[in-house]
C-alpha cells in the first residue's frame, strides 16, 4: 500500500459506506475497518479488515509505516447508559495510544451537535454547552477533549467534524427521520413532541464531502469544524412531509410526548469556519435531501 493510507473506522455504517466511497472515488489507499465483514463488491484502492477494535493492534490487517485515521466507529445506544458509552470514550483513547506509536500520523473524529446539550441558538466551535448532557452528548464531548489533549501533547494533527441532525437513504435506529419513515412506512402510531423545535438538518452526501476534504487536505494543529446548513427547519415539517409522501398524516401524533429535559427550540450550526478553513458548504437543502431519502421506499 502507498504511504498515504486512510483506514476507516465504521466503514460499513451509515457514514462509513459513503466516505470510503468518497475516498476510493478520489484514488487514495483506504483500509476500511467494521465490526462486521463487508458484503458486496469492493472498489479499487479499498482493503476491508473485520475487527471489533478490543484489542487497538487489530486496528490494521499489515504494518502502516503512516497513515491517517477517519475514527467513524461508535456505539449508538445514545441513551442507554454512561457505561456503554464510556466504553467507546475508553476504545478511542486506547487506538490513540497504540497507533501514535505506530504510524499514525493524524486524525479525523466525529463529534455531534449533543456535545452542546440544551445550548440554544447558533452555534459555533466556541459555544459552551448547557449541561445536564445526554451519555451520548457526554461521551462525545469527553473525546473531544481526549483528541484536542493526544494533539497538543503528541503534535499531530487533528479535525473535530460535529455534524448537526444527519440523515439520508438507509439510516436506521431511533433519530427523528428514520423513526418517521419506519413509522410511515408500516402504517404505525408515533407518538411525538410538538416537533415546533428548530434543528439544523444536513444531508450524508455532505457530510460525506466533509470528512474526505478533512482527510485529506494539509493541516497543522487542532482543527474543529461544525456542520450543518445554518438554518433552522421545524421538526414538525420534515416529520409531515415524511407521512404526506406515505399518506400516513393519521398515523402521527405530534404533541404527544414531552421534549427531553434541557432540549432547546432552536439548534443551528454556525459553519462559517468550515467554509473558511476546509472550504465546504452544503449543497443539499431539507426539501431536496427529503426526497433523496425518500426515493424508491414503499
Amino acid at each position: 500500500m502507498t504511504d498515504k493510507v486512510v483506514v476507516v473506522t465504521g466503514s460499513e455504517g451509515f457514514l462509513g459506506r459513503k466516505v470510503v466511497a468518497r475516498l476510493a472515488a478520489d484514488g487514495h489507499s483506504i483500509v476500511a475497518v467494521d465490526r462486521v465483514a463487508h458484503a458486496g463488491d469492493t472498489l479499487p484502492g479499498v482493503v476491508h479488515h473485520q475487527s471489533d477494535l478490543s484489542d487497538p493492534a487489530t486496528l490494521t490487517p499489515c504494518t502502516l509505516d503512516s497513515f491517517t485515521l477517519v475514527h467513524l466507529a461508535w456505539d449508538m445506544r445514545r441513551y442507554q447508559g454512561y457505561g456503554i458509552q464510556a466504553g467507546q470514550v475508553r476504545q478511542f483513547a486506547d487506538l490513540l495510544d497504540y497507533w501514535g506509536q505506530h504510524g499514525l500520523q493524524r486524525a479525523v473524529v466525529m463529534g455531534s451537535a449533543e456535545e452542546y446539550g440544551g445550548s440554544a441558538g447558533i452555534l459555533s466551535e466556541t459555544s459552551a454547552p448547557r449541561f445536564p448532557l445526554s451519555p451520548y452528548g457526554w461521551a462525545k464531548r469527553a473525546a473531544r477533549d481526549l483528541a484536542l489533549s493526544w494533539c497538543e501533547r503528541t503534535g499531530h494533527p487533528v479535525t473535530w467534524l460535529r455534524p448537526f441532525i444527519m440523515y439520508g437513504p438507509g439510516q436506521k435506529g431511533d433519530m427523528v427521520i428514520p423513526f418517521a419513515i419506519e413509522s410511515a412506512r408500516l402504517r404505525r402510531k408515533a407518538e411525538m413532541t410538538d416537533g415546533l423545535q428548530q434543528r439544523d438538518f444536513v444531508y450524508i452526501d455532505d457530510v460525506a464531502d466533509a470528512v474526505a476534504l478533512a482527510a485529506t487536505r494539509e493541516a497543522e494543529g487542532w482543527n474543529e469544524f461544525n456542520l450543518g446548513r445554518g438554518e433552522g427547519v421545524r421538526v414538525a415539517d420534515m416529520v409531515r412531509t415524511i407521512a404526506a409522501h406515505f399518506g400516513a398524516e393519521d398515523y402521527f401524533n405530534l404533541g404527544a410526548r414531552p421534549r427531553r429535559l434541557n432540549e432547546p427550540d432552536v439548534q443551528v450550526a454556525d459553519c462559517s469556519r468550515a467554509a473558511a478553513s476546509l472550504g465546504w458548504k452544503a449543497k443539499v437543502d431539507w426539501r431536496e435531501g427529503l426526497e433523496r431519502t425518500l426515493s424508491g421506499i414503499s
